[in-house]
Order: C-alpha cells, then structure tokens, then sequence
C-alpha cells in the first residue's frame, strides 16, 4: 500500500500502520497547504453559526418532517434539513435533483444501510417538498427501483462509472447530493463529476463527513480559493457536510 513505509517491519507493524498513517495524514496534509497560504486558516461552521430568513425558516421545518415521515435520517440524526431547506428555499419550486446514494439493503455492498432501512426515503421526501421538480437517484445496487424517478446504476469508486450520469442524466442538476460510499477516494469522484454538472445556480453538498477527515476537507478548501467556486464545511449534529457551489449568493445564510 503507497501509505505503509517502505521499511522492514513486524508484521504488527505491517497490519497496524496503514490506519495509524491515514489517521494522521490528513492533519499533516492540512498544516503543509495553510503554509503555503500564510496561514491563513479556513474555518468551519456549526449549525448554531447559520443565519436564516423567515422563508428559510418554514422550508426547513416542513423539509425535516417530510424527512421524519419518509423514514430518512437526514433530519432525525444528522439534521441536514436545515442546510437543504435552506439551499432548496432559493432554488424555486423546480429543481433539478440528482441523489446518489440511495441506501441499499443489500448487507453485501459496503454502503448498505441495513435490512430495514428505506431505500429512497430522502428522494420520496423532496418529491413531496417540491413535487414539480425533477429528480434522479444513482447507487451501486441496480435493483433499487422507486417510483418517478430515474434510479443510474454507477460505482463511486470508478470515475469512468459516472459516465452513465453524463451520457443518460440531465444536462444539469441544481442539486447534487452525495450520500453514497462516503470513502474519501469516491466522494472526490463524485465531486469530480458534479463540478461539470452543477447549475450556475445550484450546490453540491457531500454528507456524512467524519471528524477525523475534517482537515483533509479544509485543505480541499483553499483548492477552490481563485475559482469560480464557493466552499464551506458545515458541522451537523452527527457530522460534517461540505458544500460547493457557483452562487456566493446561495451561502448568505452561512456569513
């Protein structure tokens, strides 16, 4: 592995090393990029830190219980309703949604959910917030099927796989989500993918971020400074979730 030294080891040392090396590169990643940038530091935000309107206000309620309702733990647990009710309240009564990740039963993919969660649960929840919009969903389980949407099978981990989305999906999605693998390797595909395919307009927002990546997501921040993009990392009740987009005018509610 291009992680393990290239030294004699134990064979102790040889199965503990690779998680000890992945546990502390990110931070000695980070320390090398705020160097180079003066050290200038890139903070993150908590839920606490948003400022919503009145309008943000009543999208986020009713987003969180529609999530509640679906069987989705994007409100119960993480509480992403705030950040997507607050992202969805500027984007207008039609927008173009694209999950990927659906949440599979199937307790032989990685990115499995249990056998008795709700495959599509968020979907069917944003369907009912803005039932006009168009909506897609992509996961590596082909079998998942929900009603009214178009369900791409792709692997997060194949960059070409996304190629079904480019070929097949919508021109553009004003919503990208990436609640998926949530390995590092295929959230930067996902996020390679979706930064050709974000509307002018919209976001991109990769969930369930740990604790111990947040300095390999700051260091990606600075990646954007000098770009036509936008970023920041929003720390929920459960994780982090980091946010890209074209609009500075979607991220008011976060300044």
């Amino acid at each position: 592995m291009w992680f393990v030294p290239s030294s004699a080891l134990t064979e102790e040392q040889r199965q503990t090393m690779p998680t000890e090396v992945a546990l502390r590169t990110p931070t000695s990643y980070l320390n090398v990029v705020k160097k180079l940038n003066k050290n200038f530091d890139i903070k993150s935000l908590s839920l606490h830190d948003l400022k919503l309107e009145k309008f943000q206000e009543k999208d986020v309620f009713e987003l969180g219980e529609l999530f509640r309702n679906h069987g989705s733990d994007k409100s119960s647990v993480h509480n992403y309703h705030i950040v997507y009710g607050a992202i969805l309240s500027k984007l207008g009564d039609l927008p173009k949604i694209l999950e990927i990740g659906l949440g599979s039963n199937n307790i032989e993919i990685p990115s499995n959910m249990g056998a008795h969660g709700i495959p599509g649960a968020s979907i069917r929840a944003f369907s009912e917030f803005r039932p006009r919009s168009v909506i897609d969903g992509a996961d590596i389980d082909c079998s998942i099927e929900i009603e009214g949407v178009a369900v791409f099978e792709i692997d997060q981990t194949k960059l070409e796989s996304f190629n079904v989305l480019q070929e097949k999906g919508l021109d553009e999605y004003d919503l990208i989500i990436d609640d998926g693998l949530h390995s590092p390797d295929a959230n930067l595909n996902t996020l390679n993918f979706a930064l050709d395919k974000v509307s002018p307009s919209g976001a991109i927002v990769i969930e369930d971020i740990r604790p111990e990546a947040v300095p390999f997501w700051k260091a990606l921040q600075y990646s954007f400074v000098n770009t036509p993009f936008h970023s920041c990392l929003i720390r929920t009740k459960a994780s982090f979730v980091f946010v890209v987009t074209k609009n500075a005018n979607l991220l008011e509610f976060t300044q």
